[in-house]
C-alpha cells in the first residue's frame, strides 16, 4: 500500500502540553505504522516545533519527501479544549506554514509517477487560495488509478459549500461526521435525511464508491456501491479523550481496503483501531 495525504501538520496544544497532530498528520501516521509507504504533503515553519514536527513524522515512518520549510510563516498550533466525556473544541491559528503549501514542479512529477493507492485529503487545508491551487495542482497530476478520499472533517468557518462541492466531485470515497451528514443533507438535498437516505443519495449523485459516516461511540455506517448499506457498531472503550480518532478510523479502513477486504471487514478494522 503506498498513499499521499495532503494538508495540515500542526501541533494540538492541550494547555501546558502538546501534541504533534493535523487531520492529514494523523492519517499519514496511523497508515506508516501500519507498514504502508504514506507521504505526506504540508508544510512547516523553520522554527523549533517545525524541527520537532519533522522529526516526529520520520518517527512514526512518514515519508517527508513533500514537506516544505516555510521562511516566513510559523509552525502550527491548535488550542484544543476537552469537555467532561473528552470531546474537544478547537482554536485553529490561521497565517501558518500549512496555509502556504507550495508542492514544486520536481515534486509535481514525483507525484504524477508515483503508484498510489490512495490520496486523502479535507476541507480544512483549504481555507487558503494557495493550497485550493496546490490541491486543483495535484488532483491533475495523481494518475488515474489513485483512489481518492475526501475526509471533510469541518472546522470553525474553514469551509464553504464552493470547496465542498468541487471536492466530492473528485472523490471515489468520502468519510463524514454524524454532525457533518447533517450539514451536507441540508446543502445537497435541501431537508433533512437519515444517515441510509444520505449515503445513498451521494454515493449516486457523485458516482462514488462509497459514503462512510463515523457515529463516535456507536461506530459507523456506510453506503457502498458494491455493498449497499452497512452498519458497524461500535466498541466499548474508557474515553480518554477523542482527538483523531476519526483519522486512525479513516487510514486503518484504507489500509484493510488495499488487502482486499470488503468495506464492511474494513470499517470493522478502523473502529478497532478508532477505539
Amino acid at each position: 500500500m503506498k498513499t499521499l495525504a495532503f494538508g495540515e501538520t500542526l501541533w494540538d496544544i492541550f494547555g501546558e502540553s502538546s501534541c504533534i497532530g493535523g487531520a492529514a498528520f494523523n492519517v499519514a501516521a496511523h497508515i506508516a505504522k501500519l507498514g504502508a509507504e504514506s507521504h505526506l504533503v504540508s508544510a512547516v515553519g523553520e522554527d523549533e516545533l517545525g524541527k520537532k514536527a519533522l522529526d516526529a513524522a520520520k518517527g512514526f515512518g512518514i515519508e517527508t519527501d513533500f514537506i516544505g520549510s516555510d521562511k516566513t510563516l510559523p509552525t502550527g498550533t491548535v488550542t484544543v479544549q476537552l469537555s467532561a466525556d473528552g470531546q474537544p473544541s478547537y482554536t485553529i491559528h490561521e497565517n501558518v506554514a500549512w496555509d502556504a503549501i507550495a508542492p514544486s514542479e520536481s515534486d509535481l512529477q514525483k507525484i504524477s509517477s508515483g503508484n498510489w493507492d490512495f490520496f486523502i485529503f479535507g476541507t480544512l487545508a483549504q481555507r487558503s487560495e494557495k493550497n485550493r491551487e496546490s490541491l486543483k495542482s495535484i488532483l491533475e497530476s495523481l494518475p488515474l488509478s489513485t483512489r481518492i478520499v475526501f475526509d471533510i472533517n469541518l472546522r470553525q468557518h474553514f469551509h464553504s459549500p464552493a470547496w465542498i462541492a468541487s471536492s466530492k466531485l473528485h472523490a471515489n470515497i468520502l468519510k463524514i461526521k454524524e454532525d457533518e451528514a447533517k450539514y451536507l443533507a441540508g446543502l445537497f438535498m435541501k431537508r433533512e435525511a437519515t444517515n441510509r437516505e444520505l449515503g445513498e443519495f451521494l454515493v449516486k449523485k457523485f458516482s462514488m464508491e462509497a459514503a462512510i459516516i463515523t457515529l463516535g461511540g456507536a461506530g459507523a455506517c456506510a453506503f457502498s456501491a458494491a455493498e449497499g448499506w452497512i452498519e458497524a457498531p461500535g466498541i466499548k472503550v474508557k474515553v480518554a479523550d477523542t482527538v483523531g480518532a476519526g483519522d486512525s478510523f479513516t487510514a486503518a479502513t484504507l489500509f484493510a481496503l488495499s488487502k482486499g477486504k470488503k468495506l464492511s471487514e474494513a470499517m470493522n478494522f478502523g473502529i478497532e483501531m478508532g477505539g
